[in-house]
């Protein structure tokens, strides 16, 4: 599905991390580990065509009218936007055709495997951090996507709801 060939990566001239050769491959979880400042939030922009690649070259083997889906970092979210749980998350639809379940149906089930159904009509800056994450994480689910790319995922979550995200991704992967 993904295919990074010879990547350099970074911001204008300066590059971040060089040499990135990778492929990902349909039903694969990938986990990109590093400290702070080692590119990976950079090479997750790359990914999605946000940030131009410096060198080399990155080859995508998916279907063009399906969107990657696509968790950014918490700290990337505006939390004073007017909005409730259940538009946040029913905003992962907005370029899907229609077909199978109804977008209605697709945002009930997402927030019930995230725990978030309680929150539906919550507005998202009454949320906790972790609370807000989890809705996020059912916005991704309710894009369905085949290729799903996560930037710290976990961030803001307790370890009991972390492991509960971690068999969803594993269940994507199936």
């Amino acid at each position: 599905m993904l295919t990074v060939q010879s990547a350099t990566i970074g911001y204008g001239r300066t590059a971040v991390a060089r040499d990135i050769n990778m492929s990902v491959v349909s039903g694969e979880v990938v986990a990109v580990l590093g400290t702070n400042g080692a590119g990976k939030s950079t090479l997750v922009r790359t990914l999605l065509g946000v940030q131009p690649i410096l060198t080399g070259k990155v080859a995508w083997d998916r279907d063009e009218h399906k969107p990657v889906a696509y968790l950014s970092q918490l700290t990337d979210f505006d939390r004073q936007f007017p909005m409730n749980v259940w538009a946040l998350v029913s905003s992962g639809s907005w370029g899907q055709k229609r077909g199978g379940l109804s977008a209605k149906s697709k945002v009930e089930l997402a927030l019930a495997k995230v725990d978030m159904m309680q929150f539906a009509k919550t507005p998202i800056h009454e949320l906790s951090g972790g609370q807000l994450q989890r809705a996020r994480f059912a916005r991704a689910m309710v894009q369905d996507s085949d290729f799903i790319i996560l930037d710290e995922p976990f961030s803001a979550v307790d370890q009991r709801r972390e492991e509960q995200l971690m068999n969803l991704i594993e269940s994507w992967a199936k």
